[in-house]
């Protein structure tokens, strides 16, 4: 019947965002759990980018619900795991300007020593300043103005932290702490340095197509995403990538037996 809770099935969110996200999540905490209680889905995580805004709403929320709450978050990392000299991974910062900022030629009509009393329309269209902002700067730390029109691939790489338990939970507030006191006003420093400094009780999750992982498996760097993933296997105390390999294979295969569906090629 139409209104009624579905019957709980075997499967958990383990990647989604609240309105805290701001342009990344529409949704309140507590609606993503009557959602979820209707959808029939036995717990839910909520990964909300840089913070922990609206954990305590949605745990609250989800116990009063009977769902399971699973805390976590969604950070952007300055460096990457790896070695990463074709800046794969972190986009090269823009060049530091000598002398003040220099006016670009499609601004100023591509005329050799033109000023700003020289400017010219292009193309039939005016002459006005145009912001360049397609990388951060490179001469100082950025603040949250400097994200303006600085889509995602420009930024850092992502992960997906989930807290196991209360130790997990700790470590999650002491790392976003720690990532706040060490950046600025809504741009915390999260480091590969700082999250191993806290990886205790928690689980990491290969994040979107921006994280490391995926970021070089787009590139065509197999090998390099292969050698990310076994150091945060390591890094967070899960068993080496071939071993998992293959117990997820053979898990696939049982699955396959049961339903009766014919093996992937290859396989």
């Amino acid at each position: 019947m139409s209104g009624q809770p579905s019957r709980p099935r075997p499967y958990a969110e383990l990647h989604c965002h609240t309105n805290f996200s701001f342009l990344d999540g529409a949704s309140a905490a507590d609606e993503l759990v009557e959602r979820a209680v209707e959808l029939g889905l036995s717990g839910l995580a909520i990964t909300d980018h840089q913070g922990l805004y609206g954990v305590v709403r949605f745990s609250t929320a989800a116990r009063e619900a009977g769902l399971h709450p699973v805390i976590g978050l969604e950070l952007e990392l300055l460096d990457a795991f790896g070695p990463d000299p074709d800046r794969i991974v972190v986009p090269g910062r823009r060049p530091v300007r000598r002398g003040g900022r220099r006016p670009s030629s499609a601004t100023w009509g591509a005329i050799p020593d033109a000023g700003p009393s020289d400017r010219m329309p292009v193309d039939g269209s005016p002459a006005r300043p145009r912001p360049e902002r397609t990388r951060l700067p490179g001469h100082r730390d950025p603040v949250r103005e400097d994200l303006r029109g600085v889509g995602e691939a420009q930024r850092g790489p992502h992960l997906v932290l989930l807290a196991r338990d209360q130790t997990g939970y700790r470590s999650l507030c002491r790392l976003v702490s720690r990532a706040n006191l060490d950046g600025t006003k809504g741009v915390p420093r999260f480091s590969q340095a700082l999250l191993a400094e806290h990886t205790e009780g928690l689980v990491a999750l290969s994040g979107c197509r921006d994280g490391e992982i995926a970021r070089r498996l787009r590139a065509g760097d197999r090998e390099g995403a292969r050698a990310v993933a076994e150091g945060y296997a390591r890094m967070f105390g899960v068993a080496p990538v071939a071993r998992a390999g293959r117990a997820a294979r053979s898990a696939a295969r049982r699955i396959r037996a049961r339903a009766r569906a014919p093996p992937a090629a290859g396989r």
